[in-house]
Order: C-alpha cells, then sequence, then structure tokens
C-alpha cells in the first residue's frame, strides 16, 4: 500500500515540477514582449458572493501574469452581494474613476458569474457602451441559474434568515450595507428574472 501512495506521489511531483518548468520557459520567452498589452486598461469583475481583496486574489495568479505581460489591470470592487443594478453603478464610478486616472477613452472588461450581468446591466441599461470597449464573461448565468428556483421553494422567513447571515458576514468584508442585498442579487439570478435582462 504505501509503496502504490509513494509511487502516485512521485508521479504527482513529477507532473507538478513539469508544469513549473514549462510555465518557466513560456515566461522567460515573454519577457519583454508585452503579449498582453491593450489600446485600454482592463478591469476585472467579479461574481456574487465575493470581494476583491487585497491578500486573497479572486482571480488567483491571472491578474500579476497579466500585469507582467504589460496589461493595465484594475478590479471592479463591486459589492459581494449587491443587486445587479448597485453593482453596475459601481462599475460606472469605477470606469470613470479608470478613464480619468489612465487617459484612456475606454475600458476592457472580463466578468466572471453574475459579474457579467453586472456588466451587461452596465453596457445596456446605464448606457456604458461608449466606454467600453469589450466584454468578456465567463461562466455568466446569462439564462438564470435553475439552483435559484430550487432554493425558491423555501419557505421565504428561511430564505431570508439565511441571506441575512450572508450580509452580516460581507458586511466585515467590506460590502457597503447589510440588509437584505443577499436576498435581492441571489434571486435576480432566476432564469425569469435573466430573460428580462436580455
Amino acid at each position: 500500500m504505501n509503496l502504490f501512495l509513494i509511487f502516485y506521489l512521485c508521479k504527482k511531483a513529477e507532473e507538478e515540477y513539469s508544469q513549473e518548468c514549462c510555465r518557466f520557459d513560456l515566461k522567460c520567452c515573454r519577457a519583454g514582449n508585452n503579449i498582453c498589452s491593450l489600446k485600454h486598461p482592463l478591469i476585472m469583475v467579479h461574481g456574487i458572493g465575493f470581494r476583491d481583496l487585497r491578500y486573497f486574489n479572486y482571480w488567483g495568479r491571472i491578474p500579476k501574469l497579466l500585469c507582467e505581460n504589460g496589461a493595465i489591470v484594475y478590479y471592479g470592487h463591486q459589492n459581494a452581494w449587491g443587486t445587479i443594478e448597485e453593482n453596475a453603478e459601481a462599475l460606472r464610478q469605477k470606469i470613470e474613476v479608470v478613464c480619468k486616472e489612465t487617459g484612456a477613452p475606454k475600458v476592457n472588461i472580463i466578468a466572471h458569474s453574475k459579474g457579467g450581468l453586472d456588466s451587461r446591466y452596465l453596457i445596456n441599461t446605464l448606457h456604458m457602451a461608449d466606454r467600453v470597449a469589450s466584454l468578456t464573461t465567463i461562466n455568466t448565468p446569462h439564462y438564470g441559474s435553475e439552483l435559484i428556483d430550487v432554493l425558491n421553494r423555501l419557505p421565504d422567513r428561511v430564505y431570508r434568515l439565511i441571506a441575512s447571515w450572508f450580509d452580516r458576514s460581507f458586511v466585515k468584508f467590506g460590502d457597503q450595507k447589510a440588509g437584505e442585498s443577499c436576498y435581492h442579487s441571489s434571486k435576480q439570478l432566476s432564469p425569469a428574472f435573466c430573460a428580462f435582462l436580455t
């Protein structure tokens, strides 16, 4: 049994070493090439239930690699449990700051999960299409999440109670307000609401 475990761990260590060597070689090849340099700065927009924290990066090592290869990266800094409307407004303000700071007329947006819905609302409803050069969404529930329909079967009092726990927790991490943000923002992920957005 121990021999099998040792063989397995050695194999995994070899794979990790090989991957790190490949990453190092690519980094050396790209040095100074600025292959991620963009005409406009990049804003990375997180999904629901997360914050742009200083010591725990939602995006992992992606922003650092983008910067090392020439990109100018900013974060959306919207609320973890803000509604689509609230977060889109926070993004609008962030875009104005970034454009003023960099002198760029537009930004590129990469958005994950609900951040894609926040960004679409920003572009379409807040009329910011002239300030957004591109929008790339990753795992955005454009047609809603069927999980919300399952959660909606819970008694409303129970749903609100669970949501209030999330709200109180995330105020400590920097969300702007407590209240029913989690309740309302999670309800906005329903297929019916997302159909309204399209």
